[in-house]
C-alpha cells in the first residue's frame, strides 16, 4: 500500500479585508470566537489587523489605514490589497492565504516574487505568488521564522469549542480564470477553490465533529463549520 505524499505547502493563516477598525470582529466574538487583545499595525504596509488564534492556524481581519502607503506597498509586493468597501463592486476577492513549507523541499511549479517588509528580521521574507485574476485570493509563502506557532492554551480556547482549522474552501466568481498556483494548491489538497456567485470563505474546524455551523453573512463573507 502506497503512503500519501505530504503536500509541499500547508496553510499558515488566512485573512479577510474588513472595514476600518474591524467592527466585524465584535460579531465573531458574539458567535463564540476569542479575539486577541492586541491590534497589529503594519505601518510600512498601510494596514492593520486583529487576530483570532487557533491551535494550528489563525484568522486575521485586516483593514486599510493609509491608502497611499497601501498602494505603494502593494506595487512593491506584487499583489493588490483591496479594501472592504470596493471589493464587492469590482468583483475582487477580499481574502488572502498565507502558506508555509512543510519540509526542506522548496521547488514550486510556479514563480514567486520575494518581498521584505520593515517589520521582518533582515534575513526573512515573504514569497508572493502571482495570480491570474483579482477575483482570486492573494497567496503568499512565509519564511520559517514568520510562520504560526502553537499559542498558549488561554489564547486559543474559544467559547465555540473549536481548536484546529481542518479545511479551507474559498469561492471565486464563476468567470474567474484560475492561476497555476490555485490549481496546484487545490490538486494537492492544501485548500479548495470553487466557483460561485460571490466570494465566500468556508472554514471547517475539528473535521466538523459537532455538526454545527455559523453563517456570518452579510456581516462577513464567511461560513464556519465545526
Amino acid at each position: 500500500m502506497s503512503i500519501a505524499k505530504q503536500p509541499l505547502l500547508e496553510i499558515d493563516h488566512i485573512y479577510i479585508m474588513v472595514t476600518p477598525d474591524a467592527p466585524e470582529a465584535a460579531y465573531l466574538q458574539s458567535c463564540g470566537l476569542l479575539l486577541l487583545d492586541d491590534i497589529m499595525h503594519h505601518e510600512d504596509q498601510g494596514t492593520a489587523s486583529c487576530i483570532f488564534l487557533f491551535k494550528n492556524r489563525y484568522l486575521e481581519l485586516a483593514w486599510v489605514q493609509n491608502q497611499e502607503m497601501m498602494l505603494q506597498n502593494s506595487t512593491e509586493a506584487g499583489f493588490e490589497v483591496v479594501s472592504s468597501e470596493p471589493w464587492r463592486a469590482i468583483g475582487a476577492s477580499p481574502f488572502g492565504v498565507g502558506l508555509r513549507y512543510t519540509g526542506a523541499e522548496r521547488t514550486l511549479p510556479f514563480p514567486t516574487k520575494k518581498y521584505h517588509a520593515e517589520w521582518m528580521p533582515p534575513s526573512e521574507q515573504i514569497n508572493v505568488i502571482p495570480k491570474t485574476s483579482a477575483a482570486e485570493p492573494a497567496y503568499f509563502i512565509l519564511s520559517d521564522s514568520l510562520k504560526h506557532l502553537e499559542p498558549p492554551e488561554e489564547e486559543s480556547t474559544h467559547p465555540l469549542g473549536i481548536q484546529n482549522l481542518t479545511h479551507l474552501a474559498i469561492t471565486v466568481t464563476s468567470d474567474t480564470v484560475l492561476s497555476p498556483a490555485a490549481e496546484f494548491l487545490t490538486t494537492n489538497g492544501v485548500l479548495q477553490i470553487k466557483e460561485g456567485p460571490a466570494p465566500l470563505m468556508e472554514l471547517t474546524f475539528d473535521n466538523g465533529t459537532q455538526k454545527e455551523s455559523v453563517d456570518c453573512r452579510p456581516t462577513l463573507p464567511l461560513m464556519i463549520y465545526y
